[in-house]
């Protein structure tokens, strides 16, 4: 990449590298560490013109879906709804839409970050879409 005068590196992290997940202690760790690795390497590699940033989708209808679901994708939606403000899973398309945008001269200026491609799940807090405040209220 440095001899063709730069380029660009996306690595996958998950909405597991930025907020706790049961059962999920290692997976999160790992991810997590994807995150930081990108934003060291795009330090290292900003003076050759080679960005490196990550995408972390939320849930996403994959193979592991369709594994635990019995390839149910209403079920997979449902069960996804109240964690994601769409109320649904991604889809593939979605997440490689970001990955193509961060690949391309578009993006040529931001380097060192993560795009969170899930549907609002990271901005969420454990409240979901509830206010909990009118509950109290109530």
């Amino acid at each position: 990449m440095a001899r063709r005068g730069g380029g660009a590196i996306v690595n996958f992290g998950s909405i597991a590298g930025k907020v706790s997940q049961p059962g999920r202690m290692t997976y999160s760790a790992a991810k997590a560490a994807i995150l930081r690795i990108s934003g060291n390497a795009a330090m290292q590699l900003s003076g050759q013109n080679i960005r490196v940033n990550t995408v972390s989708p939320g849930w996403t209808w994959s193979s592991i879906m369709q594994m635990a679901t019995g390839n149910d994708r209403e079920k997979t939606d449902r069960v996804a709804a109240p964690f994601h403000m769409f109320g649904r899973t991604g889809n593939p398309e979605e997440v490689a839409e970001a990955v193509l945008f961060l690949c391309s001269n578009r993006a040529r200026f931001i380097t060192g970050t993560d795009i969170a491609v899930d549907g609002g799940y990271t901005a969420m807090g454990p409240e979901g879409m509830v206010d909990a405040v009118a509950k109290l209220m109530a």
